[in-house]
């Protein structure tokens, strides 16, 4: 009885979710994109071939997450966004705004 409620309380989840636009981005630190296509990733093959893939989404900046990410998802490097380490203080993030940021400028409702 108790799985039966909790599917049916889940029911509105799970037909808004299916309504309801949705971004997946999926990024592997250290990952080359040989390596990944050579890797048996069904679940990523299926993504990719359902979505929209780059593997060409390199960084050559400091090789730390936090300016790494920063170059990919701001689009310059660490000498613009300012990030030099994972704890992203004194970014500029205002003047080189992440991807996030010009989608919910784009459509909040994203």
């Amino acid at each position: 009885m108790k799985k039966l409620l909790l599917i049916l309380l889940c029911l509105p989840l799970c037909i808004n979710a299916q309504t309801t636009k949705k971004v997946l981005l999926i990024g592997i630190d250290g990952c080359r994109a040989d390596a990944l296509e050579l890797a048996n990733t069904p679940t990523i093959d299926n993504l990719i071939a359902n979505g929209i893939y780059s593997p060409d989404a390199l960084n050559d900046d400091i090789t730390i997450s936090g300016p790494g990410w920063s170059a990919i998802l701001c689009g310059v490097w660490s000498d613009k966004h300012l990030s030099v380490d994972n704890s992203f203080v004194g970014t500029d993030y205002t003047n080189y705004p992440p991807l996030f940021k010009h989608i919910e400028d784009f459509d909040a409702n994203l």
